[in-house]
């Protein structure tokens, strides 16, 4: 059984700026709101078939409480009728624009099956991709989360760097002139995690961990980041190797910071096993989400087929290998 939990976020003008008038304003309930077009509450062992009718367009399909979303793309010609259980979740599917749901919940608990305006997202701001600001981390470092909250953000793709080679830049340069090049990567990174709509969350040594709302933003961020570092890079000594990974994280206030944490961080973290230097390895859960695939087609990118196994996992991680520079000789 699922907690239900929601979180409220008002900005305000500071008084020494102006005063502003505090006023109060009811929103129906989500099955009133414009943007979701069908939500049903079906209990457990139970079906319920629905015939909604859908303007042409792509609609996000979602149980109440999941982090996971599949999708309808409503056409002519699209399927007719169509299950949707609770436990498999929706996919990704063609459908009709009457087309008749038969959602069906397989699960100990009632479920609450939701239709909704895959656009409304472009315009509601929910807490991952309010966290993944890095202007709103820059200006309220610390009042944005208690210090006992543990927030449910929903999905996140995490970006790992890693310098190769950095033992011997500090063995040759020393401390302080290995530090100097450390630094200078890093403002560049934060400059092109920023402009590609993430966040940095922190820096481990030499690496970096962002954060981005969008899998698409994160894969073309990592691409900029080979590009602005590579081989025979003449203003840095920088060598990249990147790791992504999709999935739901839990947002925790430490040491002043956000900071996420979860399976999806994790294994982001591992598939720096998969990558070499100027290379990109990313999970299936990344490569599948919607516009990678084809944003990688156009880039004309060659993916090699790995995974990452550990006794720790219970099954090992399918990935995806795309090495955007190749080394030199």
């Amino acid at each position: 059984m699922y907690k239900r939990q929601a979180i409220e976020i008002t900005f305000r003008v500071h008084r020494s700026i102006r005063e502003v008038p505090e006023r109060h304003f009811c929103s129906a309930e989500p099955a009133r709101k414009d943007h979701i077009r069908l939500q049903r509450v079906v209990a457990p062992g139970e079906a319920a078939e629905l015939a909604p009718t859908l303007a042409p367009r792509r609609y996000r399909a979602r149980v109440e409480g999941e982090e996971r979303y599949g999708y309808l793309d409503v056409g002519a010609d699209g399927a007719a009728a169509v299950e949707w259980r609770a436990s498999a979740g929706a996919g990704a599917r063609a459908v009709a624009a009457t087309p008749r749901l038969r959602l069906a919940n397989d699960r100990a608990a009632d479920a609450v099956f939701i239709v909704e305006e895959a656009a409304w997202s472009d315009v509601a701001l929910r807490p991952g991709r309010l966290l993944s600001f890095q202007e709103f981390r820059d200006l309220f470092s610390e009042e944005y989360l208690g210090t006992d909250v543990q927030l449910a953000i929903g999905e996140q793709t995490i970006l790992f760097t890693d310098m190769v080679g950095s033992t011997n830049l500090y063995a040759t340069r020393g401390d302080p002139g290995a530090f100097v090049e450390v630094r200078r990567h890093f403002a560049v990174l934060f400059e092109l995690v920023r402009a590609h709509r993430g966040a940095v969350v922190k820096t481990i040594g030499d690496a970096v961990m962002a954060a981005f709302g969008d899998p698409l933003d994160a894969v073309v961020c990592s691409k900029a980041i080979h590009d602005r570092f590579p081989p025979g890079c003449a203003d840095s000594v920088a060598v990249l190797r990147i790791s992504l990974n999709t999935g739901p994280c839990i947002a925790v206030r430490l040491n002043a910071n956000i900071d996420y944490f979860g399976s999806t961080v994790n294994v982001a973290a591992k598939l720096q096993a998969l990558a070499e230097a100027w290379q990109i390895a990313m999970s299936k859960a990344t490569y599948e989400a919607p516009g990678v695939a084809a944003w990688l087609r156009d880039q004309g990118a060659t993916l090699e087929d790995d995974a990452y196994a550990s006794p720790a996992l219970p099954a090992p991680v399918a990935a995806r290998r795309w090495t955007v520079h190749r080394a030199p000789g």
